[in-house]
């Protein structure tokens, strides 16, 4: 595996070493330091801040990407020590802070009436919205690290140890349990269940896309991503841990060492594939998959055929998010808490608005007109074109 592919795994390993400058991260190390910010004729401002609110201690240190939700008119973000606050959608006032207890690290999740959160050691929380009462806690089989999910009156919870479980959203208790054994190496992190259609569609460490049903956690059909190569372990390493997308009846995802694919989400049979390897995931609009590859790339795919209508290198090795399409563009956050609008017909960078000075780790969140931030060092903001 070359630098480029050791990347995504130098970067987490950097982070936890509490290294705190670029030029630090990448003094004795042979992977590429990041792009400095493309020159651009005028920086043009293309998002405008509505609120901005500190939500205090982040997840920088911790390199956990925790995202957030937006609910019943809240933002609702989390910390790593375990604090849940949410925040007027529409003027940024804060509307309750609980102190759980648990070290987080699965992010905010939920739906059908409840906050739910992932813990380190298996704990799940669900949470009133509107005042933050805890309504129940329950605890699995190991870590928590994407958010939990809610529909139909199931709560569906992905476990570091290959476990995708179903719970009553009433009181927490089990309702069904999906196991495959994990590889020997992985990626720190896991793919978010997707709850669509009375279904849920997991991407897991294997390289696999499975559906389940939602009541019952049967496996309804199974598609494969990526197919290990290689002869060591790291070569042959791949792993799904971007969020899977739903657009029109297609399931889009991408894995790492692995392929971005189009999946009938009825029968799971392929649409297309192309090979680019991403663990930080993509965005789907009309037209258009965008997608963040391994080295901070981004890509403009035809949603259709998969062809690539274009390719961003300028912000190579910024460690980006996922993309976000917003409006008539495209964000991404990267590494110094820039968002940078990229133009959705040709890719080129048309602007960036700074969050803050930590890593942006988690993709926005678009809600109608207002486009909803989170950085690692506890900024919250809504912002709009």
């Amino acid at each position: 595996m070359n630098a480029r592919r050791l990347s995504v795994i130098l970067v987490v390993a950097i982070w936890l070493s509490g290294c705190s400058t670029i030029g630090e991260w990448f003094a004795s190390d042979t992977a590429e330091p990041p792009s400095p910010l493309p020159l651009l004729s005028s920086v043009k401002e293309v998002l405008r801040p509505l609120w901005t609110s500190s939500s205090g201690v982040g997840s920088a240190r911790q390199f956990l990407r925790l995202r957030s939700i937006v609910m019943e008119g809240r933002v609702v973000v989390s910390n790593a020590n375990g604090s849940v606050a949410a925040y007027d959608a529409s003027g940024g006032g804060q509307l309750w802070r609980t102190e759980t207890g648990i070290t987080l690290s699965g992010g905010t999740g939920g739906g059908d009436g409840l906050v739910v959160i992932g813990g380190s050691k298996g704990e799940v929380v669900a949470l009133n919205p509107k005042e933050g009462s805890e309504r129940w806690h329950t605890s699995l089989s190991s870590e928590v690290l994407a958010p939990p999910v809610a529909a139909d009156g199931i709560v569906v919870v992905r476990t570091m140890d290959g476990r995708v479980v179903g719970l009553s959203a009433a009181d927490g208790s089990r309702l069904w349990v999906f196991s495959r054994t994990v590889p020997i190496l992985s990626l720190r992190g896991t793919s978010a269940p997707l709850v669509a259609r009375g279904r849920v569609f997991v991407g897991l460490d294997s390289g696999h896309l499975v559906s389940l049903g939602l009541h019952d956690g049967h496996a309804l059909w199974e598609a494969v991503v990526a197919v290990p190569k290689g002869r060591s372990e790291l070569e042959r390493m791949v792993d799904i841990d971007s969020d899977p997308l739903l657009f029109d009846g297609t399931l889009y995802v991408s894995a790492f060492q692995g392929q971005v694919v189009a999946v009938d989400a009825d029968n799971g049979q392929l649409h297309w594939s192309r090979e680019i390897s991403s663990a930080a995931g993509l965005g789907v609009d009309r037209n258009h998959v965008y997608v963040t590859d391994e080295d901070s790339v981004v890509w403009g795919l035809d949603r259709s055929t998969g062809s690539a209508l274009w390719r961003q290198e300028v912000l190579r090795n910024r460690a980006l998010t996922a993309p976000t399409p917003y409006g008539n563009v495209v964000l991404v956050g990267d590494l110094e808490g820039y968002l940078h609008a990229l133009n959705q017909e040709d890719g080129s960078v048309l602007g960036r608005f700074r969050l803050e000075g930590s890593p942006i780790l988690a993709a926005p969140i678009v809600q109608g007109a207002v486009l909803y931030a989170v950085g690692s060092a506890g900024t919250v903001a809504a912002l709009r074109d």
